[in-house]
């Protein structure tokens, strides 16, 4: 529940548009992938499960890095590893090829999603306009990261809809800092995958705007949910508090932006 209603998650499954799909599927993909890894880790379905995230939003790919450094980290024998790191990149890599033609028959380049091709509602290309959650040039830049951080952490509710603050929308995420627990490895691990992955997103030419929270979080969210409840030996009461305030939160943002939008 915490997750489904408490985070950027609510204003994209809930959104009646098609760009919030992708997400979504690429949401329940990586939830299966830690589930196998958490399960019968068995590296070949953990690797299609990610393979198919991808397929839905590319940039998911990236926290492949959390999966290749758990087998370097746990598996026994440099044999088994090697073993181990085939069976995940197989299904990746051939799903990879598979968009790659896909890409190709449709734009003649193999590496071209599409982006360089949106336009907006008065058909200008986003890479040639400037406002608000939207930068022109690259779909990728450096320079984009520090003015998309600050809406990513410290965002507030506004008409232009280009991001509000993760921790106003979950703010049970403090309690990411919060605990005592000692760290464990795979601990280690999922905080450098999502920092990485994190950094990446935040390089991107828009913030996502139409959102309710920050929405390409979503690519590693499920990771740094993970963590958290790996961080939390049991629910306190000051965390369902959190949990509670943040269902009251994004379900007052998601009637606030409905009523910017259509009234």
């Amino acid at each position: 529940m915490a997750f489904c209603f408490g985070t950027s998650f609510i204003g994209v499954a809930a959104a009646p548009l098609s760009w919030s799909y992708p997400s979504v599927v690429a949401v329940l993909f990586l939830f299966l992938a830690i589930h196998e890894y958490q399960g019968s880790c068995k590296f070949l379905i953990i690797g299609l499960f990610v393979g198919l995230a991808m397929a839905s939003r590319p940039l998911t790919v990236l926290n492949s890095i959390f999966f290749a450094g758990a087998i370097l980290c746990s598996v026994a024998t440099w044999k088994k590893k090697i073993v181990s790191l085939t069976e995940f990149a197989a299904p990746v890599i051939l799903i990879a090829l598979v968009i790659a033609c896909y890409n190709f028959q449709r734009f003649g380049d193999p590496l071209e999603t599409g982006y360089s091709y949106q336009i907006d509602s008065e058909g200008r290309f986003f890479a040639e306009i400037s406002w608000i959650g939207n930068n022109p040039g690259p779909l990728f830049s450096l320079s984009n990261i520090p003015a998309h951080f600050v809406i990513f952490a410290f965002g507030l509710p506004e008409r232009s809809a280009a991001g509000v603050s993760v921790f106003l929308i979950s703010p049970f995420l403090f309690f990411l800092f919060a605990s005592t627990r000692k760290w464990e490895r795979i601990d280690y691990l999922l905080v450098l995958n999502i920092c990485l992955v994190m950094l990446v997103t935040l390089a991107f030419r828009s913030t996502g705007a139409r959102q309710i929270g920050y929405r390409f979080s979503l690519d590693y969210l499920p990771f740094v949910f993970w963590l958290l409840m790996r961080r939390r030996r049991e629910l306190s009461f000051g965390f369902k508090n959190l949990v509670g305030l943040a269902l009251i939160i994004d379900l007052a943002l998601m009637v606030y932006f409905a009523s910017v939008r259509f009234g």
